[in-house]
């Protein structure tokens, strides 16, 4: 499923919280399996279904820990690449909480995941960083989109910040390295691949750790 050709800089925007506006997105796929529900107009059913389930949430337990449940499930389906399914949880988050920074983040892995539509998931990742500024998790997976995208002068910066965390695994790591190995910083690659291999690397990440050897000659 593939992005309408709407070009970004021309692209309307809408209002999805107090003070946070994005570009207007569709795809062709359900509502409930876009960002933000697509933008697109609910009938009367979807949004009474949209209030039975804020109304729920408020009676079991309240706003805040159904928000988290919703994220837990969102998570789970993220795991096993299911992004539709993520997406789905995710806008049920959204209307918990519209303003949460785990929403945008959220939405930005769909957004590149699933759609390949990397300008949204840059505008995405960049509204979550403004609403939990460091953020870790935010700021390892908005590196990596831009490494992938080669845009490595701008991974750089947020990848040496995931790293400073003490949770900081193989892979962060590894994305670091070959950050600095496009980058012409042979001896830094070289040092970030050997934190990586003391975190003890997952089988599936050895590929991309030789990779790395290979690119910064270590």
């Amino acid at each position: 499923m593939w992005l309408l050709m709407v070009a970004p800089s021309l692209a309307e925007e809408a209002t999805v919280a107090p003070g946070i506006s994005v570009s207007k997105r569709s795809y062709d796929v359900p509502l409930n399996e876009m960002p933000f529900f697509g933008f697109q107009e609910k009938t009367p059913e979807q949004q009474a279904a949209d209030r039975a389930l804020i109304a729920s949430v408020d009676a079991n337990g309240g706003r805040e820990a159904g928000f988290r449940r919703v994220l837990q499930l969102a998570a789970q389906a993220l795991a096993v690449n299911d992004l539709a399914s993520a997406a789905k949880r995710y806008n049920q988050a959204y209307l918990l909480m519209p303003g949460a920074p785990e929403v945008y983040h959220g939405f930005a892995v769909v957004a590149a995941g699933r759609f390949r539509d990397t300008p949204f998931a840059e505008e995405l990742f960049a509204i979550a960083l403004r609403l939990s500024p460091n953020n870790e998790a935010v700021l390892a997976d908005f590196g990596r989109l831009l490494l992938i995208e080669g845009k490595t002068e701008r991974a750089l910066p947020l990848l040496e910040v995931v790293v400073r965390h003490p949770k900081a695994g193989a892979m962060h790591w590894s994305n670091l390295g070959l950050a600095y190995a496009q980058t012409g910083q042979r001896a830094k690659a070289c040092e970030a691949l050997a934190m990586a291999r003391t975190k003890s690397p997952p089988e599936a990440l050895q590929s991309d750790l030789n990779i790395l050897a290979r690119a910064a000659e270590c």
